[in-house]
């Protein structure tokens, strides 16, 4: 943002492409559809394994989450998924969001906007934090 900006104030549009919960499967919790326990990870949404360490008799327990269930726990058979989600429980959506710069609003600045970011079935959703930079007008 410009000095004047920042000491004037001004309203921004900011685009952000966020993951929510599908609103036609209800995050898979719609009854119409079947699922199952994800064979990878046995419905604990991680896979674990076992990798040798750095000393002898010394081993690491690792884990990440499933990729066939995208750490959920459950699969939809292909016939039976949801056609907004594709059986990943959440889709992209874009918003735009209106920034308020108050007058004389110092540089590096930070806006939070509570429940914008992200959605999980586990989560609802986090904070997007905008920091105004000030740059030079050219």
């Amino acid at each position: 943002m410009t000095s004047d900006e920042l000491d004037k104030g001004c309203t921004k549009k900011l685009a952000i492409t966020r993951s929510v919960v599908c609103v036609l499967c209800l995050g898979g919790w719609d009854s119409r559809l079947t699922r199952r326990r994800c064979r990878h990870c046995d419905g604990q949404g991680r896979c674990f394994w076992v990798e040798k360490g750095h000393a002898p008799g010394y081993f690491v327990q690792k884990h990440r989450p499933c990729k066939p269930c995208h750490g959920i726990g459950w699969v939809f058979p292909k016939h039976d998924r949801c056609r907004g989600c594709d059986g990943r429980t959440t889709q992209e959506q874009r918003k735009v969001i209106k920034v308020v710069v108050p007058p004389c609003t110092p540089a590096d600045f930070t806006l939070t906007f509570p429940g914008e970011g992200n959605q999980t079935l586990q989560h609802t959703g986090g904070d997007v934090c905008v920091v105004l930079k000030l740059c030079n007008a050219t």
